[in-house]
């Protein structure tokens, strides 16, 4: 993946959940994202979905961790995600990883 199909998924990412958050966090993710810090926008708006529904969803969460892979700590995330990340983590590689 290039630099720019990383940043254009983070920002869809941001986009496809700005419904559900103040117009603050959402430009603050994206405000990361645009100066350079694309995991750290992620990971903030990890944060601002916890805090706006108590949980993230599954396959938001699963889309925040494939993106911030490696890039920022896990134990940085809100329990939700880490949660999720401990399950994938426990069910080893998805079946198209190993092909």
């Amino acid at each position: 993946m290039t630099h720019d199909d990383y940043i254009g998924r983070c920002k869809g990412l941001v986009i496809s959940v700005a419904g559900s958050l103040p117009a603050e966090d959402v430009g603050w993710a994206m405000r990361l994202i645009d100066h350079g810090e694309p995991a750290e926008g992620l990971t903030s708006l990890a944060w601002s979905l916890e805090t706006a529904s108590g949980a993230v969803a599954g396959d938001v969460a699963s889309a925040i961790i494939e993106l911030i892979d490696g890039l920022v700590p896990k134990e940085s995330l809100p329990p939700s995600v880490q949660a999720v990340a401990a399950e994938a983590e426990d069910e080893g590689p998805s079946p198209c990883a190993r092909e």
